[in-house]
């Protein structure tokens, strides 16, 4: 029987979060989370690198108490390590940010999307995705809204329901799972402006533009220019 692995992970520590800062630790991880308990090999399978690759990450991680060796097998005349997730679910404190960790969960997060940046690009330059109908493969948006809390709470609920669904494509005992390899990358942000737009009922009074008087000039008065008198032949 494989061991229950606890529910959640919280990533709490400085080291935690320096750890998983890495495009590759954080495929890693989020690779685990899929396969189940894997040899190091079937990790490099699945994110399609070489293994020899993986093995100072995989060490980096174990320190960090992110992922654990569960046991051997053996693979012709070696033993070959399996390693878990520490938790069934790995996530980042981000309920609990204040801002002396908000810089480091901030490079967190960007590893994060820029995983999802060559995920995209990979998938456009492979080409054959689904636009439409139940079987898309692809999305790509950002929408900005404005949300009550009766509409913010729906659209949380929304996303629970996500999270369980693809938690349901997960191994928890490393057999395979029928079905394609998909990844989702979710934001969901309140937007920070220099300008209190959330706080303005209407729009705001402006007055119209004035033009500027012409600035004085400080210069003493010249004398008028001479000008040539026809008629009298000479110079006023």
């Amino acid at each position: 029987m494989p061991e229950k692995l606890p529910n959640e992970l919280v990533l709490s520590s400085p080291s935690q979060w320096r750890a998983i800062a890495s495009t590759v630790r954080l495929q890693i991880v989020d690779r685990l989370r899929m396969l189940g308990p894997s040899p190091v090999p079937r990790i490099a399978e699945a994110l399609d690198r070489p293994a020899d690759g993986l093995y100072h990450h995989i060490r980096i991680l174990q320190r960090a108490g992110i992922i654990r060796k569960v046991g051997e097998q053996r693979v012709a005349t070696r033993l070959q390590a399996i390693y878990s997730t520490a938790a069934r679910d790995v996530r980042l404190p981000i309920e609990r940010s204040d801002v002396r960790t908000a810089g480091q969960l901030a490079r967190v997060t960007g590893s994060l999307f820029r995983t999802a940046d060559r995920g995209v690009a990979a998938a456009l330059r492979a080409g054959g995705l689904k636009h439409t109908g139940p079987e898309r493969d692809l999305w790509c948006r950002i929408h900005t809204v404005k949300l009550n809390p009766k509409r913010l709470g729906r659209v949380n609920a929304l996303l629970n329901e996500i999270q369980h669904e693809i938690d349901a494509g997960k191994s928890d005992d490393g057999a395979p799972i029928d079905g394609r390899t998909i990844s989702l990358v979710i934001a969901l942000w309140p937007v920070v402006a220099r300008r209190r737009f959330d706080d303005a009922d209407k729009p705001r009074n402006t007055k119209p533009a004035t033009a500027k008087k012409p600035a004085a000039n400080k210069r003493s008065p010249q004398p008028p220019p001479l000008t040539r008198n026809h008629s009298e032949g000479h110079l006023d």
